[in-house]
């Protein structure tokens, strides 16, 4: 069973569960037998830990999956990563479907006792209304009015089986038999779904199927699938249900009558509760017949896919093991026989080896156009060395030849002389000149410091007012 199969009876189960309690308390609720009391009461503590026990495996269930999402995470990491040993990937890979194989097995597991649990919860609900129709105060049964029960949520109308009505519901809860897609759509799928009935992979029926549905994924068409199967499966057991109860209520009728016509009623108000009960009788009677046969014929179309499931696993493995047989001894045959290399690889070592030649060509002449350059940049320089040289040569020979010009022509050159740099020149000797006629005027007069520095200006080419005349040798 897969996990989408495990939630949907889950949720039904679920669904059931909680519809059968509260049509039970409110029929309970609504009785005037005060006795029903504490059944009342153990019916709700078993609701409430029923509640309690989906809640827990709800959780449990999805802790697992959080931890297997996060395997499945991890291992695809560990593909992806580079350099990843396959031995340690194997490995992974390998625990990862151990995982998943407990998690399934708790699964199922979980839907048996489920399963048992519903059929216990349904057998206590049958035997309290077949108390609350059958045990009515005697003071109520011996009065010539018949005392109706309050209305409950099931209409008293409805006389079809109670299993019946179960059916139909669930017919409509997952959404007839369109399951929500098109007309169309679901009649060309329905069509080729009864030709395949046959087939036992489903996944191989929704890939040949891919291309009549192109705006649907292999997810959805599988979703369809599985819808389809469930609601062939109803329709087969409405069928079933309304055969049997066909069958039954012609029966009953008949045992009905030929009952009434032996007893002879005394009155007519003590004719009214006998007849009353026996049709009860006889309708949870057929009602417990019927859903017996409804819980069997479930158990074995349940055993029937567990079967298949198993048979199709074992399938699987056989032909998984056949495949690593034949991979392992056709790895032992290329092993034993030599290698010989195959034409793509005769093609590729040619190529490879036409590259490596077409490099090794490009590469030398590669060199020799270096080498002719360096060839050719030692010629330039060992040529513009050569000019330098014979123009040195030549500036020498000129310089030769004006030296042989000058002594021709007897120019003596003039001789070094230090001592000039510290003799006075003629401006030092003009200054000179100038402060013995100032000292002397200082002298005769006192003023000839004012005289001599008040607007003079060693560098002017023009005389300033009130300033003496610039020497000669500043002119």
């Amino acid at each position: 069973m897969s996990f989408n199969q495990w939630v949907q009876t889950y949720r039904s189960l679920a669904i059931q569960e909680r519809n059968a309690v509260v049509a039970l308390h409110t029929t309970l609720e609504h009785s005037t037998v005060p006795s029903l009391a504490t059944e009342v009461h153990a019916l709700r503590q078993h609701d409430i830990m029923a509640i309690a026990q989906r809640l827990g495996e709800h959780r449990r269930v999805t802790q697992q999956l959080s931890s297997l999402l996060s395997a499945a995470r991890y291992v695809e990491g560990l593909v992806r990563r580079p350099g990843t040993p396959l031995t340690k990937v194997e490995a992974e890979v390998r625990r990862l479907e151990e995982h998943l194989s407990a998690a399934r097995q708790g699964w199922d597991s979980v839907n048996q006792g489920m399963r048992d649990e519903e059929v216990r919860l349904l057998e206590e609900v049958q035997q309290a209304l077949l108390r609350l129709q059958v045990g009515l105060p005697e003071d109520q049964s011996s009065t010539g009015t018949e005392t109706r029960p309050r209305p409950t949520r099931v209409s008293r109308r409805d006389t079809r089986p109670y299993a019946l009505q179960v059916v139909e519901e669930e017919m409509e809860r997952i959404g007839g038999a369109e399951g929500g897609w098109d007309q169309k759509e679901h009649d060309r799928f329905f069509s080729l779904w009864l030709q395949s009935r046959a087939t036992f992979d489903r996944r191989a029926f929704v890939q040949s199927i891919q291309r009549y549905f192109p705006s649907r994924t292999p997810a959805a068409l599988l979703a369809h699938d599985e819808h389809v199967e469930t609601y062939m499966n109803l329709v087969e057991k409405r069928k079933d249900i309304i055969a049997s109860w066909k069958r039954r209520t012609q029966t009953g009728s008949t045992a009905l009558e030929t009952d009434t016509s032996i007893s002879k009623p005394h009155s007519r108000t003590s004719t009214t509760v006998p007849l009353d009960h026996a049709e009860k009788l006889a309708r949870w009677n057929e009602r417990r017949l019927m859903e017996a046969e409804d819980k069997r014929s479930a158990a074995l179309r349940w055993k029937w896919r567990q079967q298949r499931e198993a048979r199709i696993r074992r399938e699987a493995q056989k032909q998984k093991k056949l495949e690593q047989e034949k991979k392992r001894l056709a790895e032992a045959e290329l092993a034993s026989q030599p290698v010989q290399p195959s034409f793509a690889e005769q093609q590729e070592a040619r190529l490879q080896d036409l590259e490596r030649r077409r490099r090794a060509k490009e590469l030398q002449e590669s060199l020799q156009r270096r080498q002719s350059i360096d060839l050719a940049r030692a010629a330039e320089k060992h040529s513009r060395k050569l000019a330098q040289q014979q123009a040195e040569e030549l500036r020498k020979l000129r310089l030769e030849k004006q030296a042989e010009r000058a002594r021709s022509a007897e120019v003596c050159a003039a001789k070094r002389d230090p001592g000039r740099l510290l003799r006075p020149n003629t401006a030092m000797r003009a200054r000179m000149k100038e402060l013995e006629e100032w000292k002397k005027a200082k002298e005769q007069t006192g003023q000839g410091l004012s005289e001599i520095t008040r607007g003079f200006d060693p560098f002017a080419l023009t005389p300033i007012p009130g300033a003496r005349a610039p020497a000669d040798w500043m002119l």
